[in-house]
């Protein structure tokens, strides 16, 4: 048997203790101790902890095709809200290549976004995100995951030359992982 996040058995929503039933409209989502706030954009251009800004700036997707940056141009829009979750559609392009995402908050401030881009007959050469978080939440990291799938259950102490969790020190640079988290002793992202 499934249990959907947010639904109880007979389907209907669930918002358990202590969160709160989601408030969403155009330019913003409210959850249990954080705010999210877009600025036309699929991602949150700043996302507020109990009452602190995460991020230093708003995030920045990059495209690089043809050895060209490509800017985003695009709507959002929000399709759906419910106590469990919003959801936002931005319909939009990356130079001539047309781009969708949805972007769905759940109750608990977990974010997913959904991309779908039709480059057709275009390279991208590079995609990448960059996302300036402020200073005063990015001292501490973990990377993940720690599961090691070849030997079935070892814990991996040390992902991409890092350890698995650490101070950042003066900077932190990592490839790709999936599972990225900085933050402080009280607030942080993954």
């Amino acid at each position: 048997r499934v249990r959907i996040r947010g639904a109880a058995a007979d389907g209907k929503a669930v918002v358990p203790p202590p969160y709160t039933p989601v408030e969403a409209d155009a330019t913003a989502v409210r959850v249990w101790g954080r705010e999210y706030r877009f600025d036309g954009s699929f991602l949150p251009a700043q996302i507020v902890s109990q009452g602190e800004p995460l991020l230093a700036d708003p995030p920045r997707l990059r495209f690089t095709v043809g050895g060209r940056d490509l800017p985003l141009a695009g709507g959002l829009a929000l399709i759906e809200t419910r106590p469990e979750f919003a959801l936002y559609r931005w319909t939009g392009t990356v130079g001539r290549i047309p781009v969708r995402a949805e972007t769905r908050v759940e109750f608990d401030g977990f974010i997913t976004v959904d991309l779908a881009l039709d480059a057709a007959d275009t390279e991208i050469e590079r995609f990448w995100v960059e996302r300036p978080l402020a200073a005063a939440h990015t001292g501490n990291y973990s990377v993940g995951p720690y599961y090691d799938q070849q030997r079935g259950s070892d814990i991996r102490p040390y992902r991409h030359g890092l350890p698995a969790a650490g101070l950042t020190g003066d900077g932190f640079h990592i490839g790709f992982n999936h599972a990225v988290w900085l933050g402080s002793e009280t607030r942080g992202m993954q």
